[in-house]
């Protein structure tokens, strides 16, 4: 599901944002989905 959101948002971004600002977008989805992937990982536990 994240891998989904995180192509939209790159395809989203290439049509609307030069690419350094593209670049920035993607870094900081990723995280996010990593980081939140993460806390539901270590809450169910």
């Amino acid at each position: 599901m994240a891998l989904n959101q995180l192509s939209f948002l790159v395809d989203k971004a290439k049509k609307e944002y030069p690419s350094s600002l593209k670049f920035l977008m993607c870094c900081s989805a990723a995280f996010v989905s990593e980081t939140s992937e993460i806390n539901y990982v270590t809450k169910t536990i």
